[in-house]
């Protein structure tokens, strides 16, 4: 019995909202010298796709050396 490993990718959008406190007014338009952290908060997600997909083995891919083949030469 083998081990797969198995990759799900999950797709997704979310509401959040943002908050972070200024100076002044004119700072706070163009973003400058914020006088906190920007805190978010995650209001909602929502799922839109999930993907499985099976990893690709490294180990188990063929290696071209290691094959054994014959050559059967017939001498009449």
């Amino acid at each position: 019995m083998s081990i797969e490993t198995v990759i799900k990718t999950v797709q997704g959008e979310a509401e959040y909202i943002t908050t972070q406190e200024f100076g002044s007014v004119e700072n706070a338009y163009k973003d400058h010298n914020p006088l906190t952290d920007l805190e978010t908060k995650v209001l909602e997600t929502r799922t839109v796709n999930t993907k499985y997909k099976l990893k690709k083995d490294e180990n188990k891919q063929i290696n071209a050396d290691s094959i054994t083949t014959a050559n059967n030469i017939t001498n009449i």
